[in-house]
């Protein structure tokens, strides 16, 4: 599912049950419906099954390249908080917290 939405060569298994889709120039709108049309094609098409989205972006989030997938990982921390959602790195923030 992950590799019909995004493309094959984008996506990596990062282990276990978690994997790294890592997308060159794609701008906040395209990330975040990719991520929501995963969620619900997993929800649609295997019975039981929901999944949990942690993303950050470059450069909205930081300049380094390196701090992306913590980021992320920060992200998906609070998606499976609230179960079967998609969280963005910088959403997550509140307006007095730094990035």
């Amino acid at each position: 599912i992950m590799k019909e939405t995004v493309g094959e060569r984008n996506v990596f298994r990062f282990g276990g049950d978690e994997f790294a889709i890592i997308k060159r120039n794609i701008k906040e709108g395209e990330l975040l419906e990719a991520a929501e049309n995963i969620r619900l094609k997993i929800k649609e098409r295997i019975s039981g099954c929901t999944i949990s989205i942690g993303a950050s972006l470059l450069p909205i989030d930081t300049q380094a390249v390196h701090d992306l997938l913590p980021m992320a990982d920060r992200a998906l921390y609070i998606s499976k908080l609230h179960r079967n959602m998609v969280t963005i790195y910088h959403e997550m923030l509140g307006e007095d917290d730094e990035i």
